[in-house]
């Protein structure tokens, strides 16, 4: 059974995966890229390009695969390793701050990957390993998200990279989803702990 990343489907996970505690300590945050599609469609809305300029509020988790996908081309897109029809996404509609200086608890190079929609970090000679072969294509702004800080009602944490595929993922979980290097993903590094609407 798919768990959806606000618990809703089982009490254990639920108190173990989202303890949401509040994150005040964005202001000078940095969080790496969404497409640069997404940035030329902000141009023609000045509102969406005022929104844009210090947080990306397009992001979901997958119940698929885990990982933090991007939605502002539409839902069902993008190639997932759980599933040939794209990713499915559920649970809270995240807020990425990207830009913005790394400081000792938000982390620089992560970004947005054009042809699986993921977030996956870019900081490494290789682009990890992407779903839709080969590896990440990135694209977009600079994320820089928060890292081994206290959760809140409007953060979440247990969110870890992938040794394996480079990706952004869910660690909330018994079951650590799909990587399109084989199996589940693997953690490590640190605890990041993502900014999200209510």
């Amino acid at each position: 059974m798919v768990l959806d990343p606000k618990g809703n489907t089982g009490a254990q996970q639920g108190r173990r995966a989202f303890v949401v505690r509040g994150l005040g300590v964005l202001a000078g945050l940095v969080v790496a890229g969404t497409s640069s599609a997404a940035a030329n469609a902000a141009q023609d809305d000045p509102a969406r390009a005022t929104r844009l300029r210090a947080v990306d509020d397009e992001w979901r988790f997958c119940e698929r695969c885990y990982g933090m996908i991007h939605v502002y081309f539409g839902l069902g897109v993008g190639r997932c390793p759980g599933a040939s029809n794209g990713h499915s996404v559920a649970g809270y509609q995240f807020r990425l701050p990207y830009d913005v200086p790394e400081t000792a608890t938000a982390q620089a190079n992560w970004r947005y990957c054009e042809r699986c929609l993921g977030l996956f970090y870019f900081g490494y000679p290789g682009g990890g390993w992407c779903p839709a072969g080969g590896s990440h294509l990135a694209k977009g702004y600079n994320y820089v998200l928060p890292h081994d800080v206290v959760e809140t009602p409007t953060s979440q944490a247990y969110w870890r990279f992938c040794t394996k595929c480079y990706a952004l993922f869910y660690w909330g979980y018994p079951t650590k989803g799909s990587c399109p290097a084989g199996g589940g993903h693997e953690a490590a590094g640190y605890n990041f702990v993502i900014p999200h609407y209510s």
